[in-house]
This record gives structure tokens, C-alpha cells and sequence, in this order.
């Protein structure tokens, strides 16, 4: 279902004329704008993968040192940016998909 409302900054959108698939975005900007906040999300949740793969290796002890209990509580706190920024993600796509 088509929004009435630019994805990006909420602005009216003209209505659909002829064929075709109807508009998201008011404009280049916004569209490139949520692009780039959806790309600079996905390089987040990439980085915190990362982190959360070398924690990972340390708790198994293949890494560097660190006692367990601090390479735990440093996982949980990753854990849960990461579970933060997916959130976020999420509700920007559908946000800028209209179906918000």
C-alpha cells in the first residue's frame, strides 16, 4: 500500500500520475538520505558483529586476556547495542517504506 507521505521527512506527496510505481520520497534528498542512515545502521550492526565475534573467541579462550567475568559483562553490553541498532534498523526501514 502506497503512502501519502514522504518516507524520509513526512512531507505530502503528489499524487501518482499515470503508471508506474508511486512515489516514496518526496525527492532525491530524502531518498538518499534514508539511504545513508540505513547504510551508516548496517555498518553498525557489521562492526558490533565484529566486536561480538572477538568477545566470543576470548570467552573460548582464543584470544587475548581478560578476566571471564569482564569478557562477559562486555558481551552482554554488546549484545545489547547490537539488539538497540537492529531495533533501529528495522523501524527505519519501515518507516521509510511507508508503513509506519
Amino acid at each position: 500500500m502506497a503512502s501519502e507521505r514522504c518516507g524520509y521527512c513526512g512531507a505530502a506527496l503528489d499524487p501518482p500520475e499515470g503508471r508506474g510505481r508511486p512515489a516514496t520520497y518526496c525527492g532525491t534528498a530524502c531518498r538518499r538520505l534514508a539511504e545513508n542512515v540505513l547504510r551508516r545502521l548496517s555498518r553498525q550492526l557489521h562492526d558490533l558483529d565484529d566486536q561480538l565475534g572477538m568477545l566470543e573467541r576470548r570467552r573460548r579462550g582464543l584470544g587475548y586476556g581478560g578476566t571471564p567475568e569482564g569478557i562477559e559483562k562486555e558481551f552482554v553490553a554488546v549484545s545489547a547495542i547490537r539488539a538497540d541498532v537492529e531495533a533501529q534498523y528495522e523501524r527505519r526501514v519501515r518507516q521509510f517504506e511507508g508503513a509506519q
